[in-house]
């Protein structure tokens, strides 16, 4: 089976459309912050599962190739 892990994303335009703080992943400003995220991370393996789930399914549905065609027939029409 294959494992999933949180996003550790640079906070900015698109990464925090894509993850909420603590829920798919975490977002960081410094490199010190995700130094601390990975280092939390790999102490507490049940943190790392507990930031990884919730939004898995969430960012599939959100971002999945119909929902993009479905975006595109309405933006242009077809």
């Amino acid at each position: 089976m294959r494992r999933a892990f949180p996003l550790l994303l640079r906070d900015c335009a698109g990464n925090s459309d894509i993850v909420a703080d603590k829920r798919g992943g975490c977002l960081f400003t410094q490199t010190t912050e995700a130094i601390e995220l990975l280092t939390q991370f790999v102490a507490d393996p049940e943190q790392c599962r507990h930031a990884t789930l919730p939004d898995r399914t969430a960012v599939f549905q959100r971002f999945s190739v119909e929902r993009f065609a479905r975006n595109l027939e309405e933006i242009y029409q077809i």
